[in-house]
């Protein structure tokens, strides 16, 4: 395979502008030139494509657009598109078929954009957040809860209990003090029920579990697949999955700071620190493998997490290097 198209295959560095759209021709013509390729062309087609590839900076930005979608593409079952494509003849059909390719890539591309700004989960839930949101409700019984960014929630008060269920991201939860009610107040997410026992408590949904945080007075902790409770206490903070519950250790003072927009750290890492921004802004948010361990202490804004990055970069001497507006990593100062 010729150095030039090697060089453009899946997996190449995304640049400044890749993510800005290409015209349609363009497109079209990047699109028959990877089928083309694909197919096994002859040494002569590689040749051409190369030349088509230099001629301008449009093309090589296509071909980039095209091999980052293909590959972004793979869960989504893209080779039997192509697959179709390459036994269609070259004729009316075919181009028809590459517009059925090209529409898949971009309807990708549109879903993979729309999932950066607002999970699928929070569109379709009773209250959500986008990136970078934060909410406010109050609940049917005078609770308030409230959502941290990309959060989906689903109410279910019934006449036995009041229960939400997080499908994803993190909720604060005050629970009202009505005398006359005895339902039980219940946060559930896939690694267990939280019941409240007259409190204010935080829950993220994890990768690796449910982190509770008790903010005041206390909750259950009953795991997904045993019967048996783990009461955590206000300033406490425990992991709980399906089959239990983590030893229950100190919370961080600050740990509903983001209800109010603000992020409170204390001689935590970096990559730490980097990460919980991240979390506020869709895209690609990194650190330097070199830096991600040095000790951070401060306040950051939640509500711009681009200049808060930059005003950590800033205050430890680090560059803030931005590739477009959906990736930003800390890096060396040199």
């Amino acid at each position: 395979m010729p150095a030039e198209e090697e060089r453009w295959r899946p997996g190449a560095t995304a640049r400044a502008g890749d993510d800005v759209p290409v015209s349609a021709h363009v497109l079209d013509a990047a699109i028959a030139w990877q089928l083309e390729l694909d197919a096994g062309a002859e040494p002569a087609a590689h040749a051409a494509f190369s030349r088509w590839l230099e001629a301008d900076p449009e093309h090589r930005r296509a071909w980039r657009q095209l091999c980052a979608l293909d590959a972004g593409l793979r869960p989504l079952q893209a080779a039997p598109l192509r697959a179709a494509l390459l036994r269609a003849p070259r004729n009316r059909h075919r181009r028809t078929a590459a517009a059925v390719l090209a529409g898949a890539l971009l309807a990708g591309v549109g879903l993979a954009a729309l999932e950066q700004r607002m999970p699928l989960a929070a569109r379709l839930a009773d209250y959500g957040t986008a990136t970078g949101e934060r909410r406010q409700f109050a609940l049917p019984d005078g609770s308030q809860l409230y959502l941290n960014t990309r959060s989906a929630v689903d109410l279910a008060f019934d006449s036995e209990r009041r229960a939400l269920h997080l499908a994803t991201g993190e909720i604060l939860v005050e629970t009202a003090h009505a005398a006359a009610e005895t339902r039980p107040f219940v946060v559930l997410t896939a690694d267990g029920a939280l019941r409240a026992l007259g409190t204010r408590f935080v829950v993220r949904k994890l990768d690796t579990g449910t982190l509770l945080t008790v903010v005041h007075s206390a909750v259950a902790a009953q795991p997904a697949r045993r019967s048996d409770e783990r009461r955590i206490g206000t300033g406490e903070r425990a992991l709980v999955h399906a089959d239990g519950v983590g030893p229950a250790a100190a919370a961080p003072a600050e740990a509903d700071a983001w209800r109010d927009g603000m992020l409170v750290v204390e001689n935590a890492p970096l990559a730490e620190v980097v990460a919980e921004l991240g979390r506020y802004r869709p895209g690609h948010t990194g650190v330097d493998a070199a830096l991600a361990g040095l000790r951070v202490t401060g306040t950051f804004s939640l509500d711009d997490s681009g200049r808060a990055l930059q005003a950590l970069a800033d205050g430890l001497g680090l560059r803030l290097l931005r590739r477009g507006p959906w990736w930003l990593t800390l890096a060396p100062a040199t």
